[in-house]
């Protein structure tokens, strides 16, 4: 036995030093040896942070926020780019403002970015705003930030005109750049005498209380989370049931947090 012992501890020995010889030649982090859908993956850091603005009654530009306008559908907010289409978009994330925000280690606009969803440095891009243009106006387009260490204008801004609406609710031409930070938003006005029926986007604490605690809180939001991106029928997270847990019971979960 002690023979065969020995063998084995040899060429366990052997074999971590193969590893390590690997890791030291090509500065591969060691877990991404045991995922080979990230094996050729380069970190390449982008921090985005979107919002949207309104003009309130006395003529001020503010925060847009669902507690202030608690007849706006959450839903009839949100952001499209090169990757993400309007029937598949970017809800934002940092509800009760409309606001959203994401750190990513590759250049994604998404909270949690697959390949499909991921840019190559250097790809140009867009990001739109999809919003109810029945009940609001976009005034102008801000972009605060668009740049990186070694680049200081990565984006082309569109003039203020209301008479360019069209226009402005697409920020065009971002140039996308390692470590780069995108500050950006848009700024809108309701339109005059606009009367809104009251809808609710926030599931009931039925739908939302998954782990049956009685309550809609953080653990139920881990829920969604751990089913992220999954396709089956009656997934714990898919609070809209389509069969798919993604952004938009993200958002719906958050929506029902955070009016609590």
């Amino acid at each position: 036995m002690k023979p065969l012992m020995l063998v084995s501890s040899v060429l366990g020995t052997a074999f971590i030093a193969v590893i390590i010889s690997l890791l030291l030649q090509t500065n591969t982090p060691l877990t991404q040896f045991s995922r080979a859908d990230t094996s050729s993956t380069i970190e390449c850091p982008m921090n985005t942070s979107l919002y949207v603005h309104e003009i309130n009654s006395e003529g001020q530009e503010v925060p847009f926020s669902l507690d202030k306008n608690p007849s706006t559908d959450v839903l009839a907010w949100s952001i499209s780019d090169g990757l993400n289409p309007s029937d598949q978009p970017l809800y934002f994330n940092a509800i009760p403002l409309l606001e959203y925000n994401v750190t990513s280690k590759l250049l994604s606009f998404s909270l949690l970015p697959r390949v499909i969803d991921t840019y190559q440095k250097g790809d140009t891009t867009f990001l739109t705003l999809n919003y109810p243009k029945e009940t609001y106006s976009i005034i102008k387009q801000e972009i605060e930030t668009c740049s990186s260490p070694k680049h200081q204008d990565l984006c082309t801004s569109t003039e203020d005109s209301t008479e360019l609406n069209d226009s402005i609710e697409t920020i065009r031409n971002i140039t996308l750049d390692c470590n780069m930070t995108l500050h950006a938003g848009w700024v809108v006005q309701k339109h005059p005498h606009m009367n809104i029926q009251a809808q609710s986007a926030a599931p009931t604490i039925d739908q939302c209380d998954l782990n049956g605690d009685g309550a809609c809180n953080t653990f139920d939001l881990f829920i969604v989370l751990d089913n992220y991106g999954k396709e089956a029928p009656n997934l714990p997270g898919d609070l809209n049931n389509d069969n798919t847990v993604n952004a938009l019971d993200y958002t719906l979960m958050t929506s029902r947090i955070s009016l609590l």
